[in-house]
């Protein structure tokens, strides 16, 4: 894991989604229907609910196609947003 790179999440960024699925999957985060712990991650559309391991919050990332149009901090308990979160977002194993 010491030589995986990281994903780094930014608005404008363009990615495969698939592929940055699976890239996920690699990095050891697991799937689930509801983000809820860090390490983990889950899809709804075009949107991707990641909880970085080294974040204080999950990070709710929207696509419109490949392109991230947009990124924000969420709370785990009840799923609002947070405020307004870094410009990037660096997902590590």
């Amino acid at each position: 894991l010491g030589s995986t790179e990281p994903i780094t999440l930014r608005e404008g960024a363009e990615f495969d989604f698939d592929h940055l699925l699976a890239r996920l999957v690699e990095l050891a985060y697991v799937r689930v229907d509801m983000v809820g712990k860090r390490g983990e991650f889950a899809v709804r559309g075009g949107i991707l609910d990641v909880f970085p391991t080294t974040a204080d919050h999950p990070v709710r990332v929207e696509f419109w196609g490949d392109e991230i149009t947009e990124q924000r901090a969420f709370a785990v308990a009840d799923q609002r947003s947070q405020p307004e979160v870094d410009a990037s977002v660096q997902v590590v194993a």
